[in-house]
């Protein structure tokens, strides 16, 4: 990754900010710091909601995790929430051996997870 290049793709979809990793494998420490830092920028403000796909990341380390539960925090803290969608059969072992599944909001699919935003709001 160039020093330039971001770490996380985003778009908006339904007012939820949907946003990925760039690259397949999230294992450097220097990605994973870019990639938290743009997204606490993209995450503040009141009531945030993200939905945050990893369908194209194979593998990702203590690090990646960490970006991941750090802006699960930051949103939660500020009114926000957070979904995780798409995650490769490796990505879900690996968050199922830490038990993430039940600290973090993850969804098969990313209809599964926009389907939670609008059933929270409902409510």
């Amino acid at each position: 990754m160039s020093e330039n290049a971001t770490a996380i793709s985003r778009e908006n979809e339904k007012g939820i900010l949907v946003v990925r990793f760039q690259d397949d494998a999230v294992t450097e420490l220097d990605q994973t710091i870019k990639a938290s830092n743009e997204l606490r920028e993209l995450a503040d403000g009141t009531g945030t909601r993200v939905l945050f796909s990893l369908s194209n990341v194979h593998l990702i380390t203590s690090p990646g995790i960490a970006v991941l539960i750090e802006l699960n925090r930051h949103l939660r803290s500020s009114g926000g929430e957070l979904k995780i969608c798409e995650a490769q059969p490796m990505v879900q072992q690996l968050f199922r051996s830490f038990g993430l599944e039940k600290a973090l909001d993850i969804y098969s699919s990313r209809e599964e997870a926009m389907a939670a935003f609008e059933v929270k709001l409902a409510k």
